[in-house]
């Protein structure tokens, strides 16, 4: 019985992890991280983004588009639930680190919660499992 229980806890363990790993689009369409496992946690790496600078400068962190490329931005998400897991986000554009919640939902939509603080308060960010016919 025991056996049967953690075979069960371990098939929906690494479903929800394998469903988590790889490219993931927001939900506007200008950014694409790409998630991988990093020993017991999760990371992210910018994949793509869509560059409004097309003049090649530097953006405000002395950083251009090809420096931005496969940089985490998500760090050492651990699970804290089913489907559930909490790390560290990078926001390119200000230059800061938050706590956020990461929830992979039944449908394939990632919700990501970065918060300061209370995790109530803060802009959540919705991506989609990305294929070529996003």
């Amino acid at each position: 019985m025991y056996k049967l229980i953690l075979f069960i806890l371990i098939t929906v363990s690494s479903t929800s992890t394998t469903r988590l790993e790889g490219l993931w689009i927001k939900d506007s369409k200008d950014l694409i991280i790409n998630v991988y496992k990093y020993k017991n946690s999760f990371r992210g790496k910018i994949h793509w983004f869509k560059d409004e600078n097309t003049t090649k400068r530097k953006y405000d962190n002395g950083l251009n588009k090809d420096e931005w490329l496969d940089r985490d931005v998500l760090f050492d998400f651990e699970p804290v639930a089913e489907n559930k897991w909490h790390g560290k986000i990078f926001n390119p554009k200000t230059d800061k680190i938050y706590d956020a919640y990461l929830e992979l939902t039944e449908t394939n939509i990632v919700i990501v919660n970065p918060y300061i603080i209370i995790p109530i308060i803060g802009e959540k960010l919705i991506f989609y499992k990305y294929n070529k016919n996003n």
